[in-house]
């Protein structure tokens, strides 16, 4: 239902024709495939590790990326003089089928990994260290707020909820401390439209990431705790935005939500920050 983009049509009761994307020959008319063809497919990327909120815009925005993957992979081949595979199709399918084949319970073990790619006699692999190095980031910041029922649900969230907690420190150095490993993040996530990032510098972004594992739990967890009890929303469903300046905000609701933090878990969550 989802290779050309039809769930749309799918939603609204529409018969149409689908594709196979590579030979570009029809296979069948679908006819209505209705809701319930919706309801299975979000369901399965739910089983597959992909987060999807209810709301079922998110989930069209979520399907309609994976489905620009799959056609990006379909129509590229290096045989028969056809377009090589996209940098980021190719670079999506790299460290989904990588980073299935462990188990991460704590960023060291994400960042261990960077290193072995890094440094492998049999090649090495810049954009999977990047990318094992973001989710380390990410992994220390998830494990530090779980502390405080918060599910940090997005990249944003992320650099949020780091400047919050230096901030409670009223530590100047630590506060620029936490704006340089915010972006050295933001960094990665640039470098991963282009993968032009030199080895040199991927090295400078592990050591300081590393650093920030061992720094973050050392701020102390009660000050945070007491200036978050400051901004969280009291009610069920009730949301709040958090706000520095107009570049940097957050949304966090009061949601009941169990979540897994890479290998461990499940945890269950009162709040998620978006």
């Amino acid at each position: 239902l989802f290779i050309n983009n039809e769930w749309r049509n799918s939603q609204r009761g529409r018969s149409f024709a689908m594709y196979n994307p590579v030979t570009k020959t029809k296979i069948a008319q679908v006819q209505a495939g209705g809701t319930a063809d919706i309801d299975l497919a979000v369901k399965i990327l739910r089983e597959n590790g992909v987060n999807l909120d209810a709301d079922t815009e998110d989930d069209s925005k979520a399907i309609h990326s994976l489905t620009n993957t799959a056609r990006d992979l379909g129509g590229s081949s290096t045989v028969g003089g056809k377009k090589p595979v996209p940098f980021q199709s190719l670079r999506r399918f790299e460290i989904q089928y990588a980073l299935e084949k462990k188990i991460y319970k704590n960023p060291f073990e994400l960042f261990n990994h960077a290193e072995e790619c890094l440094t492998s006699k049999k090649g090495k692999n810049e954009m999977l260290a990047l990318e094992l190095i973001y989710r380390g980031y990410s992994c220390a910041l998830k494990h530090y707020y779980k502390e405080f029922g918060i599910f940090i649900d997005t990249h944003n969230a992320s650099r949020y909820l780091l400047l919050f907690a230096a901030a409670t420190t009223e530590d100047a150095l630590l506060l620029k401390w936490a704006k340089s490993v915010n972006g050295h993040a933001n960094a990665i996530h640039r470098n991963s439209f282009n993968g032009s990032m030199d080895e040199s510098d991927i090295w400078d972004i592990l050591s300081i990431m590393k650093d920030l594992a061992v720094t973050l739990p050392q701020i102390d967890s009660k000050e945070v705790e007491y200036e978050l009890g400051l901004h969280l929303p009291h009610q069920e469903g009730e949301q709040k935005k958090m706000e520095i300046d107009r570049k940097m905000s957050m949304n966090i609701i009061k949601k009941p939500r169990t979540e897994k933090i890479y290998g461990l878990g499940p945890f269950d969550f009162k709040y998620i920050c978006m």
